[in-house]
């Protein structure tokens, strides 16, 4: 069953990943979703502790207040997904997912600025990095 929920998550975060990309807006309709599989799988299977799920809706709350401070620099959606695979994956494990987007788009940010596409106001989608960053650490472990 834990495989069933992880290949819907991923192609919900694919499917978000790619409108991000394309319009830079995300889905509340995909969040939802995402939000009630996290909700029934903590429920029914109860697979992180209590104070890991707490530590991982905190980092995402922690990006929304970011967002609130740069006005919105990193979008709210990307807060709120963050937040809700806090919920599902646990404190240490968004860390990493984290870490692997924000790597991820810090270099292809400056792939961007270094051959001149962009300028440095430039926004770039964020749930793609955010995807990747998933897909690496579910294939690390």
């Amino acid at each position: 069953m834990e495989w069933i929920i992880k290949l819907v998550i991923t192609c919900i975060l694919g499917l978000l990943a790619v409108v991000d990309f394309k319009k830079k807006q995300v889905s509340n309709v995909f969040l939802l979703i995402v939000s009630a599989i996290v909700i029934v799988n903590y429920v029914i299977f109860r697979p992180i502790t209590i104070i890991n799920l707490i530590g991982g809706v905190a980092v995402g709350i922690v990006l929304l207040g970011i967002s609130y401070v740069t006005r919105q620099k990193i979008g709210v959606g990307d807060g709120l997904l963050v937040m809700i695979l806090g919920a599902y994956l646990g404190f240490e494990v968004i860390g990493f997912v984290l870490l692997y987007a924000l790597t991820l788009s810090a270099i292809w940010s400056g792939i961007l600025l270094m051959i001149k596409k962009v300028n440095r106001h430039y926004t770039i989608a964020f749930i793609p990095f955010i995807f990747v960053g998933y897909i690496g650490v579910l294939i690390h472990g």
